[in-house]
C-alpha cells in the first residue's frame, strides 16, 4: 500500500517533533542513566541527539516538497516534474543541512565549509566532468520533455549498418538513457551524447504514428478500381485505425507504373512491424482476387484496344472464376458454362447482399470490396 505525501509529511513531522524534544530535554533524560565516571558517554549522546534532529530537519523539508512544492509546480507546468530534477534538490537540501549540522553540531566555521566543500567540490568536479554533464543534460532532456519511458525514437547513428537506430526507451537514469532494440538489444547512450544527437520521438505528441505503403500498378487501372481495392484491403487489416482513417493517394507517375501510396495510422509504434506486414499482405491478396498484376521494371512496345482496355475496368469473369477453389472439380466446358452465366453486379456502401436465414437461389463471388 503506497503512503501518500501528505501522510509521510504526517510521520516526518512527528520524527522531527520527537528528535527535538528529546534533544531539548536531554538533562532530565540523562537522571534516568546510572551514574559513569566518564564524560564521552554523555556528550556522545548529546551530540547524537542534534545529528538526529538536524536529519528529521532534512527529511521535513524534503516531505514539504513532496507535499507541497511538486504538485504546484506541475501544476504551473501541465505536466510531471523529471524524477532527476527531484533527486537533485534533494542532496541539495541535504547538503545545506550537512553543512549546518556541522556549524551548529560541532562549532565549525561556516565560511570554512564553505570554502573547504568548494574546494572539494571542484576537485570532485575536474574528475567527474564527464559525468556531471550526463547528469545535465539528463535533467535538460527531462525538462524538454524530448522522450519518457516506453516511448520510440531513431536515433541517428552512423556506426549502425543502416545509419540509425530505433528502440524503446525503458529507463532513463542519472548518467544514461537505456535503449531495448527490435532486436532485444539494450544500447547505453550518456546522456551528454543524446542531447547532441539527431532523434525522431514517434510516440509524441501523440501515441499513434503514420506510415506509407506504397505499390506500383498499371497506367491502365482506373484509378476509382485502385481505391476500392485498397480501401478494402485497409479494412480487413487489424490494427490500422479507423481514426485518423487511412488515405489512398496516387503520388506520381513514373516509367515503372503508377505510383500508389497507402497512408494507414497505427495505435503504437511497438506495432508497426506486423501491421505493415500484414497490410502488405491484404494488399497483395485483394488485388489477386481483382485480377490486379503488379507492375515491373519493363519496357513493353504495343498498342492497347479498346478490348484489352476494357478488361482493365473490371474484374474478368475467366481469371475470377479460376482463382476459386470451389471450381476446380469442373472440366474446362462446364467451368465455359459457368462463366457465360455470371452476371455482374455493383452494391452501394452498406447496401444488403445476402440476409441470413434468407433462402437464396445465387451464388456470389466478390471481385472488389
Amino acid at each position: 500500500m503506497s503512503t501518500t505525501p501528505m501522510k509521510k509529511l504526517a510521520i516526518r513531522t512527528a520524527l522531527f517533533a520527537l528528535a527535538a524534544v528529546a534533544a531539548a530535554n536531554q538533562e532530565s533524560l540523562m537522571q534516568f542513566m546510572p551514574a559513569l565516571p566518564w564524560a564521552w558517554p554523555v556528550k556522545t549522546i548529546e551530540i547524537t541527539l542534534a545529528i538526529v534532529v538536524w536529519f528529521f530537519l532534512g527529511l521535513l523539508i524534503n516531505g514539504i516538497f513532496d507535499a507541497f512544492l511538486w504538485g504546484w509546480w506541475e501544476k504551473r507546468l501541465g505536466r510531471p516534474l523529471p524524477k532527476l530534477l527531484k533527486d537533485i534538490i534533494y542532496i541539495a537540501v541535504y547538503f545545506i543541512i550537512l553543512i549546518l549540522a556541522l556549524s551548529f553540531v560541532f562549532k565549525a566555521p561556516i565560511s570554512g565549509l564553505v570554502a573547504g566543500s568548494s574546494v572539494m567540490a571542484a576537485v570532485i568536479g575536474l574528475a567527474v566532468t564527464r559525468m556531471i554533464s550526463d547528469v545535465f543534460s539528463g535533467v535538460a532532456l527531462s525538462l524538454e520533455k524530448a522522450y519518457s519511458i516506453d516511448d520510440w525514437l531513431e536515433i541517428e547513428m552512423k556506426t549502425r549498418p543502416l545509419g540509425f537506430l530505433t528502440g524503446k526507451v525503458v529507463e532513463v537514469n542519472w548518467r544514461a538513457t537505456r535503449l531495448l532494440t527490435k532486436a532485444e538489444e539494450i544500447i547505453i547512450i550518456p546522456n551528454s551524447e543524446m542531447a547532441k544527437m539527431k532523434f525522431v520521438n514517434f510516440s509524441i505528441p501523440q501515441r499513434h504514428y503514420r506510415t506509407d505503403i506504397q505499390v506500383y500498378l498499371s497506367h491502365t487501372i482506373p484509378p476509382e478500381r485502385v481505391k476500392r481495392v485498397f480501401a478494402a484491403a485497409m479494412k480487413s487489416t487489424p490494427g490500422i485505425m479507423k481514426d485518423p482513417a487511412p488515405k489512398i493517394t496516387l503520388m506520381r507517375f513514373t516509367e515503372r507504373g503508377v505510383l500508389w501510396c497507402a497512408r494507414i495510422y497505427i495505435g503504437d509504434y511497438a506495432q508497426h512491424r506486423q501491421v505493415v506486414k500484414t497490410a502488405h499482405e491484404a494488399i497483395l491478396r485483394h488485388l489477386q482476387i481483382a485480377g490486379i498484376d503488379l507492375s515491373y521494371n519493363r519496357v513493353d512496345q504495343h498498342n492497347i484496344t479498346a478490348a484489352e482496355l476494357s478488361l482493365e475496368k473490371r474484374p474478368v469473369k475467366e481469371r475470377l472464376v479460376g482463382r476459386i477453389d470451389l471450381f476446380d472439380v469442373l472440366g474446362r466446358e462446364s467451368l465455359q458454362d459457368v462463366v457465360d452465366t455470371m452476371m455482374e453486379r455493383t452494391f452501394a456502401a452498406k447496401e444488403i447482399v445476402v440476409a441470413q436465414e434468407e433462402e437464396g437461389s445465387s451464388l456470389f463471388v466478390v471481385a472488389e470490396g
